[in-house]
């Protein structure tokens, strides 16, 4: 027999964005066809318009390319500065608070962990 499993929240807040942004990417679409069918003008708006479309495109593969090339550039800083496997426990220690960092550095790494709490600042 199957286990009910009691959610913390209702499932309206998962289901309530996911539609509403299914309803959005449809009007989207709908708009986007009634805008392609509506006359493009006068040779002069023909001529502005296409002006205006290879500005745009030189723009985004000018940026593009300097966005590969950061990106590549971090690849490569994070593939060299991560050196010895043991780096990562290092990491740790700067980014995870030290009462929870025992039980995320242990085997079995994904068991869930028991509730955490600091100790108590004297009074």
């Amino acid at each position: 027999m199957a286990e009910i499993i009691d959610l913390p929240i209702s499932i309206n807040f998962l289901i309530i964005p996911f539609a509403l942004g299914l309803i959005g990417v449809i009007f989207a679409w709908f708009m986007r066809g009634w805008i392609l069918k509506q006359p493009r003008g006068n040779q002069r708006m023909k001529e502005l318009s296409n002006a205006i479309r290879s500005g745009a495109q030189a723009y985004l593969k000018k940026e593009y390319t300097y966005i590969a090339g950061i990106s590549v550039l971090v690849f490569f800083a994070i593939l060299v500065l991560k050196g010895s496997s043991d780096n990562w426990y290092a990491g740790l220690y700067t980014a995870i608070p030290y009462d929870i960092l025992p039980y995320f550095a242990r085997p079995g790494l994904w068991d869930p962990p028991p509730v955490f709490s600091r100790p108590a600042a004297p009074e």
